[in-house]
């Protein structure tokens, strides 16, 4: 039986991810298609191959989040099947009204809350019974900037969007004044290159700090670096719109078009390695903590084989003892 319950919860689970799908995967395209810098095919395949790449730039920590929405010692495989089931039911009514939603927020919002439903009524452990059974708030771990749980993800609800409403207001003056013949702006971009330059020298990890290099050429291993990979992304978008403003007020406003419209594709490679490192792990997660579940109950299973045998991103059995 449970063994059934963790294929259903896998299948259902990629049934989530097709429907995320409906919410996501024209976002990173929009852009570009509306533009006709790509057609839409050669957008969806553009997308498709950052979104890949991201396995290799990010860690798991949104998987890790997603799997440990609530303590998997207290749970059992129905409780992950009615979050799942309750997340499908609300993406395809916000899909069907029109109404933009967070999938990821659905999820594990539809998993904390079947899981408070079992807290209260089968679970016996004072220490994880009613809603004690989620991960509200767990401090940051070494190296990490903030603390995780379902706190910080409700929070998050409300700051990105501001988040980006703020960014994007700064950005749009910053092109805004550059583009006028003034030597003040140029002034201005030239001192963030410098303190941007300062601010990657400061988080970026050098040879000698890296745990477990991936390559005997200490440039390789710097490089190509997971913790790097993500700053040297960040650097490359800000410093290519840091060498466009440089030369904003010079250009024709053809020429201009021509170059942005260029750059939306690097936007969009930008976006679709954030959406691969963060939205396309939350399913990840899900099968994670059904796995982990799953050997909770069945403490003798043989998981080297079947179905049940492939990887999930994240070392489950060290979930489990935790």
């Amino acid at each position: 039986m449970d063994f059934t319950l963790l294929i259903i919860i896998i299948l259902l689970a990629l049934v989530f991810d097709y429907i995320n799908g409906f919410h996501d995967a024209a976002n990173s395209i929009a852009t570009i298609v509306a533009t006709k810098v790509l057609t839409p095919f050669q957008a969806v395949l553009w997308a498709a191959l950052f979104n890949f790449m991201a396995y290799w730039v990010f860690g798991f920590g949104v998987a890790d989040t997603v799997a440990k929405t609530a303590h998997t010692s207290s749970i059992n495989l129905v409780v992950i099947l009615a979050g799942v089931i309750a997340a499908i039911i609300w993406n395809l009514i916000t899909w069907w009204k029109g109404i933009p939603s967070s999938s990821s927020h659905t999820l594990i919002g539809g998993f904390a809350g079947a899981a408070i439903a079992h807290g209260f009524s089968g679970v016996t452990d004072p220490e994880h019974a009613g809603f004690k059974i989620v991960n509200w708030l767990k401090d940051a771990k070494e190296g990490e900037l903030l603390p995780s749980g379902v706190v910080i993800v409700i929070l998050f609800i409300v700051f990105a969007p501001l988040l980006g409403m703020i960014i994007s207001y700064f950005l749009s003056l910053w092109l805004m004044y550059s583009s006028k013949k003034n030597i003040y702006p140029k002034i201005f971009t030239a001192v963030l290159m410098i303190l941007a330059f300062w601010f990657l020298s400061t988080v970026l990890t050098s040879y000698e700090d890296i745990k477990k290099p991936r390559f005997d050429n200490h440039l390789y291993s710097f490089l190509f670096e997971p913790a790097n990979i993500k700053w040297f992304l960040v650097g490359i978008v800000f410093f290519s719109l840091a060498i466009f403003n440089l030369f904003f007020s010079f250009l024709s406003t053809a020429k201009a078009e021509a170059v942005l419209k260029k750059m939306q594709l690097l936007s969009s490679a930008a976006f679709s390695l954030g959406h691969g490192g963060n939205d396309s792990q939350k399913v990840m997660g899900i099968i994670a903590a059904a796995v982990a579940v799953y050997i909770k109950s069945n403490p003798n299973v043989d998981m080297s084989i079947g179905l049940v045998g492939f990887k999930c991103g994240i070392k489950v059995r060290k979930m489990v003892l935790k």
